[in-house]
């Protein structure tokens, strides 16, 4: 059986543990984006999700949403720098 959770009125909030390669002086808040697989359009999306990065906590990112499904977090700048490599 398949449970549909969407629209919730109270975000989710799901904490990813991250093991940093780089050095905390080098992040910033927008370095990291929350995103889902998409299974209406067959792709990641960051639709619907908010990020919240903090400096203070560098380990941990918090992904809020108000729908489930496959999560992940994308280390931006380093998905970026493989984006122009390829």
């Amino acid at each position: 059986q398949v449970l549909n959770v969407s629209s919730l009125e109270t975000p989710i909030e799901i904490d990813f543990s991250i093991d940093l390669a780089t050095t905390v002086a080098e992040l910033q808040t927008g370095d990291f984006l929350c995103i889902f697989w998409d299974t209406s359009i067959e792709d990641w999306s960051a639709q619907g999700l908010t990020t919240n990065f903090d400096i203070a906590n560098p380990g941990k990112v918090t992904c809020r949403t108000s729908h489930l499904t496959i999560f992940a977090v994308i280390f931006v700048k380093a998905f970026l720098s493989a984006i122009f490599c390829a």
